[in-house]
């Protein structure tokens, strides 16, 4: 059975995998940019972009963040799904070993 709290535990999971991807990403971004000229990138399916321009006097002018939401709030309820199958997965067969003779519960 699955309980609020497995969902609840797996959400908070799935919203820590969501933003270290999301930092990653942008770092990515933002350190393998080309030196050269006015750079625009985008990554998971455009959702994060870094923008850097130069400007008139020398002077460098960056952007990084997120344009589109929607493919992160995909990512974050894929995750969230997953992990809660994991628990589900992990209880059942946890509950299977108790049941069987030799296991913490069988004796």
């Amino acid at each position: 059975m699955i309980s609020i709290r497995s969902v609840g535990r797996s959400a908070a999971g799935a919203a820590a995998l969501t933003v270290t991807t999301v930092v990653v990403t942008l770092s990515a971004l933002a350190f393998t940019a080309d030196t050269a000229g006015d750079v625009d990138r985008s990554a998971f399916f455009g959702s994060m972009v870094f923008r850097s321009t130069r400007d008139g006097d020398g002077g460098i002018s960056m952007m990084a963040g997120t344009e589109n939401p929607v493919p992160l709030a995909v990512l974050f309820l894929v995750l969230t799904v997953v992990l809660t199958g994991v628990q589900a997965v992990r209880a059942s067969a946890r509950r299977r070993g108790d049941a069987l003779p030799g296991g913490p519960g069988g004796r």
